[in-house]
């Protein structure tokens, strides 16, 4: 298990595309026994996660946040710079069928941060 600082795995065979996922950026990643979901690191997500675990009372509501990881070719490279990913608990992991809310709160449904495009 990744505990709060960058960790490295060679090969796919402990990565599977996650089963259950209902929004989101696509890319999010199984790991293991399907304990711990790893999704394309978004440094901003990072550090959100990051400050939450200074907060106890917050912290009861959010899925544990194990760290980085970064993930590479057989041979010891990074296989691509989308390589690297958040690692956090998996809330569905023992349900058969999960009923997920994904829950917005605001009235912005954009980034301050985003481009134009966006």
């Amino acid at each position: 298990m990744v505990n709060h600082e960058e960790a490295t795995t060679s090969g796919e065979s402990q990565f599977q595309l996650l089963e259950h996922q209902v929004a989101g950026h696509g890319g999010v990643l199984s790991v293991g026994e399907g304990k711990m979901v790893a999704k394309p690191l978004i440094k901003r997500e990072q550090e959100f996660y990051e400050a939450s675990a200074q907060c106890a009372k917050f912290k009861a509501f959010i899925p544990e946040y194990y760290g980085t990881l970064q993930q590479q070719d057989g041979d010891g490279s990074s296989s691509t710079a989308d390589s690297s990913y958040i690692c956090l608990e998996n809330l569905t992991d023992g349900y058969e069928k999960p009923c997920i809310l994904d829950v917005k709160i605001g009235t912005r449904i954009h980034d301050i941060d985003a481009t134009p495009e966006k």
